[in-house]
């Protein structure tokens, strides 16, 4: 999913339907200076929404292998802005006891797969593709970033109403999708 395909249903959301011909959006009209500046603050809205996702709701996880020598590893290290670490495991696949620290990792020395929560990287452009969880579409991103944006300009009786269809939105996302088990001739 791109930052252009939340920002089409959030300009639709608020009634600014002129964007869509804009050529940021794929159109042939030149975005003015007010415009551009819109443009930059429903950007900003699509991080602000985009972070708050993957802290508080549905965490973006991911496995990396790693080195650790002298027993530390900085969490500068990391592919991508470390959350939380959510388990370590040594080269036979047994968990491995850590100690986490502000700036570090300390753990025995040796090669290790991490599982670790991240936060997602800003987006500058509209043609940026967004580092969201699976189980969140463009339009409940773009209820928040409605909200948001309602938010920013101090429409709060706007901005409550998205953000409770927002809210609505990531509730139906966050729910387990557990699979119902039938037993070998469970049904007689």
């Amino acid at each position: 999913m791109t930052v252009l395909d939340v920002l089409k249903i959030t300009c639709r959301n608020l009634g600014l339907e002129e964007f869509l011909s804009l050529t940021e959006f794929g159109g042939n009209e030149v975005a003015t200076d007010e415009q551009a500046l819109q443009i930059e603050q429903l950007i900003a809205c699509v991080n602000d929404v985009n972070q708050s996702i993957a802290y508080m709701y549905l965490p973006l996880k991911t496995i990396e292998n790693i080195t650790i020598n002298n027993k530390k590893f900085e969490y500068s290290k990391f592919a991508k802005t470390l959350i939380e670490i959510l388990w370590i495991k040594n080269a036979s696949g047994l968990k491995q006891k850590h100690t986490c620290f502000p700036t570090f990792l300390s753990c025995e020395n040796g090669s290790y797969t991490v599982n670790y929560t991240y936060a997602p990287s800003f987006v500058n452009n509209v043609n940026d593709v967004l580092d969201v969880h699976f189980k969140i579409d463009a339009r409940t991103m773009a209820y928040g970033v409605t909200s948001r944006y309602y938010l920013l300009k101090g429409l709060f009786s706007e901005a409550n109403a998205w953000d409770i269809r927002f809210q609505q939105s990531l509730l139906v996302a966050s729910r387990r999708n557990s699979n119902i088990r039938m037993y070998d001739r469970g049904w007689l």
